[in-house]
């Protein structure tokens, strides 16, 4: 099942069964770009931190999407990724998704 909410008139979806964000509207809802931030060496470092924290796999922690309805489409992040996706975002956005 998938839920969702809306910032700045997008909405952005969430799956309940793990909690993955579509990182692809989270950033198209604040104006940037998902690959300015996947590239950047503090996100690379986050990454790394969370994965041991979390015992996942860095690269089950985001998982592209690119078939089914659109809604389902794009780049889905772990939850805790997503806060920090957030906060590089816009203060005003890390604020919002710490509340979901």
């Amino acid at each position: 099942m998938i839920e969702a909410r809306e910032w700045n008139g997008h909405p952005i979806h969430r799956r309940q069964v793990d909690g993955y964000v579509n990182a692809t509207a989270m950033c198209r809802a604040g104006g940037r770009r998902w690959n300015h931030y996947v590239t950047n060496d503090r996100t690379a470092e986050y990454l790394q931190a969370l994965s041991g924290s979390a015992g996942i796999p860095a690269d089950l922690l985001v998982a592209s999407i690119g078939t089914g309805p659109n809604h389902l489409r794009g780049t889905w992040i772990h939850p805790r990724l997503a806060v920090d996706l957030a906060r590089w975002i816009s203060p005003s956005f890390a604020v919002w998704m710490d509340g979901w």
